[in-house]
């Protein structure tokens, strides 16, 4: 998962030197964020919901630890 979340993040910077790609770079974000925090969830041994919305996850993994 952390895999896939550094390939979203590398697409966003590459698309962000090009300032035509805005929404693109926007959901590259989007998904980079979201993938490290169900990473963060796996990786602590728990399961995730099956949603996208970044503040539900935050509110997950911020149970886990107060570092979130």
């Amino acid at each position: 998962m952390v895999g896939k979340a550094e390939e979203d993040l590398q697409a966003a910077e590459i698309l962000l030197k090009d300032k035509t790609y805005v929404n693109p770079v926007c959901f590259h974000c989007q998904q980079t964020a979201e993938k490290y925090l169900k990473g963060f969830l796996v990786f602590s041994g728990h399961d995730f919901e099956k949603i996208h919305t970044l503040e539900r996850l935050l509110e997950s993994c911020a149970k886990l630890t107060p570092y979130f």
